[in-house]
């Protein structure tokens, strides 16, 4: 009774507040990668901490409590955020830049700000640089890669996969990757992998957690097929990085999507993935375009091809004297207003690779004398005319498709 009279009384004067706090942790500190780290969630306050909600880990099952391992195969940071529910029902949370060096030092971090405004969400790129230069920059939203400096996104009731990877001069890489949500009450879609990271051809499985706040049903519409343990078949791991996307909708027809990053690590050499990125340089427009090579282990393969208006010609790629500089030989000089996207797959001596995708506008190859602000690529100064006797046969044929076509479109325009 003594008990009940205290807590009365207490109820009855104005009650302190419960306290509750989280900061991120891990061991060890520093460290080399390949690496795999353990997280601990540090809570404080009066407030006994009940559930815990962790973004950027890629690991199944979702690690729910205090303690997450994470596995850092690559050179590289990423961003892991945290949500502590306490039993009060207060929130706590906090973020981190988690990071595994290599023998050349510390890599970039990637942090994108979120802003929402009265229309929707604004996602800007940003990006810390380690020991080198951060030259490449890839945005993505749900399936769609950004090329533009921000991303914006129209408010509607669902969540988004909002994904962010820069790339140093030395190949490594610092990732931020985040669940958008403009709705409490939006069904939630979460991927993972099982085992998190695979070497050789290794088998795993993706796998996805659908949750939905109010209880209702939510149906798959795209990505990996489920099997009854929310896990799709297993597969070996994909050499070039991928990006497996799963969208689901509710019973109200409100979709929301999940992401994920996979590729199979590295087994020995650097702890880094060959990367494109545009050379530096002017731009000379109906000339070759440069791309350069980061990370990695020489020697590499690259294969590209151009894509005009939904069709698509390979493109002959060549390696340069300079060390990883390749050089992509464009199929009509004369046109100069035409926009087109190039796409290209380097892979080095362990056949571990990744995959660019970059516009190159018409607008901006005959005015701009400096380097786009991301995807652009720009050329150097070098005429076609020495590589056209090399064409082969079924070569010349791609380019005499191309040709008529961009001569039929630009006529359209006129």
């Amino acid at each position: 009774m003594m008990a009940l009279v205290i807590t009365l009384g207490l109820g009855l004067s104005a009650p302190a507040q419960a306290e509750l706090a989280v900061q991120l942790v891990w061991s060890p500190t520093a460290t080399t990668a390949p690496a795999q780290l353990v997280l601990t969630a540090s809570v404080s306050g009066d407030d006994p901490a009940l559930e815990y909600a962790w973004q950027g880990l890629d690991g199944w099952p979702p690690c729910a409590g205090p303690r997450c391992d994470l596995a850092m195969p690559l050179a590289s940071c990423r961003r892991v955020g945290l949500q502590v529910t306490g039993l009060s029902g207060a929130l706590a949370s906090a973020e981190a830049q988690v990071c595994a060096d290599d023998e050349a030092g510390s890599p970039p971090q990637a942090h994108m700000e979120l802003q929402m405004l009265s229309t929707g969400l604004r996602v800007r790129r940003g990006s810390t640089p380690g020991g080198a230069e951060i030259l490449a920059s890839h945005l993505f939203v749900d399936e769609v890669q950004v090329h533009e400096p921000f991303a914006f996104l129209e408010s509607d009731e669902g969540c988004h996969a909002v994904d962010l990877i820069v790339v140093d001069a030395l190949g490594r890489i610092g990732q931020d990757r985040r669940q958008a949500c403009f709705s409490e009450v939006a069904p939630r879609v979460r991927l993972g992998a099982q085992p998190a990271v695979v070497t050789q051809e290794q088998l795993q499985r993706v796998c996805a957690e659908l949750q939905h706040p109010l209880g209702l049903s939510i149906s798959q519409v795209a990505g990996p097929q489920l099997s009854e343990d929310d896990c799709a078949l297993a597969a070996p791991a994909p050499q070039v990085l991928s990006r497996p996307i799963m969208r689901v909708q509710d019973e109200r027809d409100v979709s929301s999507t999940g992401s994920l990053w996979v590729v199979r690590a590295p087994e020995s050499g650097p702890a880094t993935l060959p990367w494109l990125v545009p050379a530096t340089g002017p731009w000379q427009f109906g000339r070759v375009i440069a791309v350069d090579i980061l990370g990695g282990l020489p020697p590499y393969e690259l294969q590209a091809e151009v894509g005009i208006a939904g069709l698509r010609w390979p493109v002959p790629a060549e390696p340069t004297e300079q060390a990883g500089r390749w050089l992509l030989q464009m199929p009509n000089p004369a046109v100069s207003d035409v926009d087109f996207v190039i796409t290209a797959t380097v892979q080095d001596a362990r056949a571990l690779g990744t995959y660019l995708e970059a516009p190159i506008l018409a607008a901006s190859a005959a005015t701009d004398a400096g380097v786009p602000q991301d995807g652009g690529v720009p050329a150097p100064t070098q005429d076609l005319s020495s590589s056209c006797s090399n064409l082969t046969p079924q070569g010349a044929w791609h380019y005499l498709g191309l040709l008529v076509f961009v001569a039929l479109h630009i006529r359209r325009r006129r």
